[in-house]
């Protein structure tokens, strides 16, 4: 068992905790004051833990200790208690400081869409999509039919959709062929075509032309309109609605950039049923997306950053 040399943080007694690391049998003692918040317990854990860069839990008893400004004392946490690191298959975005490689594009690219193999597609503003192997080199390349594409995403069986902005039909979407960058068909037109998502046979797709404020829901597989979120006879209120990310097959995560904030949709109902303004206020957020871990990342344009 390692000994780490830590600082207490926090007033209080200073208790011993033993932090366990997932299944690796791993095991080290840190000391804190009794007093502390989870918040305090994560830094002086990643002071003598290597985390690998990825984001991790801290659990008691199979309990989650969350939220980070808690504190340990309402977690029952005393001297001896034995804490469990659990490393996720996502990476911790708060520790990014650089760039391990870079792709010179010189079409201003618009959206970028990943594989189950690791292959990513990027769609540019004058309508060329290119497909890139893990290792940053060219695969292939194909020229849509029209420009403006802005936003992918894939369907159940695999398809590549794609959103086009442009001006000519307010906005469609096409199936194409991952293999070979063919369009199959055009699903649907006259939608915006600012943000994308599908769940099952659904698609949603966001208008954020100024004073309309919609989002969309389309069927997959014959491009009728099920439902029209926003406007004077919907539950829902939108000012301009960009990026769409879907929560679990629950939740429909909508990235409001005129209205400052995330509102989140239920699937079931299409009804409104929270947002996420607090804590730290997010201003102008363009995009939104779920990562392996289920983790919501935000563009928070405005203030520059992902939260």
């Amino acid at each position: 068992m390692a000994e780490a040399d830590t600082v207490d943080r926090a007033q209080g007694e200073l208790i011993k905790l033993s932090i366990l690391v997932g299944l690796s049998g791993a095991c080290t003692s840190l000391s804190i004051g009794s007093t502390a918040t989870v918040e305090e317990l994560r830094t002086e854990s990643e002071s003598c833990i290597d985390t690998g860069g990825l984001t991790y839990r801290l659990l008691m008893g199979g309990v989650m200790l969350d939220p980070p400004t808690v504190g340990l004392q309402d977690f029952d946490v005393v001297n001896g208690s034995a804490i469990t690191l659990v490393k996720l298959r996502a990476w911790d975005y708060t520790k990014i400081c650089n760039f391990e490689q870079t792709i010179r594009c010189l079409q201003y690219p618009n959206g970028v869409l990943v594989n189950e193999t690791g292959h990513f597609f990027v769609c540019h503003y004058f309508g060329e999509l290119s497909v890139y192997g893990s290792d940053c080199k060219m695969i292939r390349q194909a020229q849509l039919p029209c420009s403006c594409p802005s936003r992918m995403a894939w369907t159940p069986s695999g398809e590549l959709l794609v959103a086009f902005r442009d001006r000519v039909s307010n906005g469609k979407v096409g199936l194409f062929c991952p293999e070979s960058l063919a369009l199959s068909r055009w699903l649907v037109s006259g939608v915006g075509g600012h943000g994308l998502a599908v769940c099952g046979d659904r698609v949603f797709v966001s208008d954020s032309e100024p004073g309309l404020g919609r989002i969309h829901a389309v069927r997959l597989s014959d491009g009728e309109l099920l439902a029209t979120l926003g406007g004077t006879d919907s539950l829902c209120s939108f000012q301009r609605p960009g990026g769409l990310a879907v929560i679990e097959d629950r939740l429909l995560a909508v990235a409001d950039r005129g209205g400052n904030c995330v509102r989140l949709i239920s699937l079931d109902t299409l009804c409104e049923v929270s947002q996420i303004p607090n804590l730290e206020c997010v201003v102008q957020p363009n995009d939104v997306a779920v990562d392996s871990a289920g983790h919501l990342l935000i563009m928070d344009t405005g203030n520059e950053r992902i939260a």
